[in-house]
């Protein structure tokens, strides 16, 4: 156990991680969440993170940007892992260190809100930062409902393809993923696909037997003036899984720019599965999709693209700001 190495979302459940899991899917009010609370909560598995010793907590390996000569003025956190500054010629800085979203639907609802007050206190800026560099993953939610919401002109939308086999593992914990139309929106029942995401080669997909089309649809907030500007996004290798899935929305549909280097990936498709050894009742996380950026590339492979890569001798907050200065000039 100790010496296995984690590789994006395969990795074994440490027991400083088994009890984290276990209240989210217990909270959680899907099928999909109560089978995986199910099968956490077995005898067997319960009796191994019982036994089994803690040991030392895994930190990813992904680079932390640091701001090498800009100086961020006026911090203020919203909370453990948002704080709001100011760069440049006061150009409004929203630091992200984690997309984790806050346990209960209160204290969700209280961040949500903060956040909100922070969009329409910006509302006359013309630019915003948003820096999730360094930002392994969390909670979809986070970015959904906390922020694109608040700072999109429009209703967006867009469609993604998922892969996935018809597997025993797959299907006891998903079963509706062999539905035509399931939680993650409709399946294919011939080569269709090929004319809707002519962009991945059939070639990628061998051994795939269940294609999905999903649609994300995300309607613009009107409740009040909220930013209105451009938004900015500092990406780099340290962004992985909820955060590559921000970065691949923001690119995908043009609601940021994103300034920095390629990400971790492992964003797109759904959130990964849960299976059990038989014996040890020892708990293996994994990806049961496969997910591609519109260039054809493998999303969990190559990550997501900057659109304005670092200047050389510069990091990604430098070379924003030089991009908005030539925006102004």
């Amino acid at each position: 156990m100790r010496e296995f190495q984690r590789v994006g979302h395969l990795f074994v459940l440490e027991k400083q991680e088994y009890a984290g899991y276990l209240n989210i899917y217990l909270s959680g009010e899907n099928d999909l969440s109560k089978r995986l609370a199910e099968l956490m909560s077995s005898p067997r598995s319960r009796d191994f993170y019982t036994a089994v010793k803690p040991y030392a907590a895994y930190t990813s390996p992904g680079n932390i940007s640091s701001n090498k000569d800009v100086i961020i003025e006026d911090l203020q956190a919203i909370s453990n892992a948002i704080t709001t500054g100011v760069v440049g010629d006061g150009i409004p800085y929203l630091k992200i260190t984690s997309f984790s979203a806050p346990v209960g639907s209160i204290e969700q609802e209280k961040l949500y809100n903060k956040l909100s007050q922070y969009f329409s206190s910006i509302a006359e800026k013309e630019h915003l930062i948003i820096d999730v560099r360094g930002n392994g993953g969390g909670n979809d939610g986070v970015w959904l409902f906390g922020i694109v919401p608040f700072l999109e002109q429009t209703t967006l939308k867009r469609d993604e393809f998922m892969g996935t086999k018809s597997g025993s593992l797959n299907l006891a914990i998903d079963p509706i993923i062999a539905d035509s139309k399931g939680r993650y929106g409709t399946r294919y029942t011939d080569n269709s696909w090929q004319s809707d995401f002519p962009y991945i080669q059939p070639k990628s997909v061998e051994g795939v037997d269940i294609f999905l089309k999903s649609r994300q649809i995300i309607p613009k907030d009107t409740s009040q003036k909220y930013f209105s500007g451009k938004v900015w996004v500092l990406i780099d290798n340290g962004c992985y899984s909820a955060t590559d899935a921000f970065t691949s929305f923001c690119r995908e549909t043009g609601f940021a720019t994103l300034v920095g280097s390629t990400t971790g990936g492992n964003g797109k498709g759904a959130n990964p599965h849960l299976m059990a050894l038989p014996y040890s009742g020892l708990l293996i996380r994994y990806d049961a999709y496969l997910s591609f950026n519109i260039d054809g590339t493998c999303n969990g492979i190559t990550g997501t693209p900057p659109d304005i890569p670092c200047i050389e001798g510069m990091d990604a907050l430098e070379t924003c700001l030089q991009a908005i200065q030539q925006e102004a000039s």
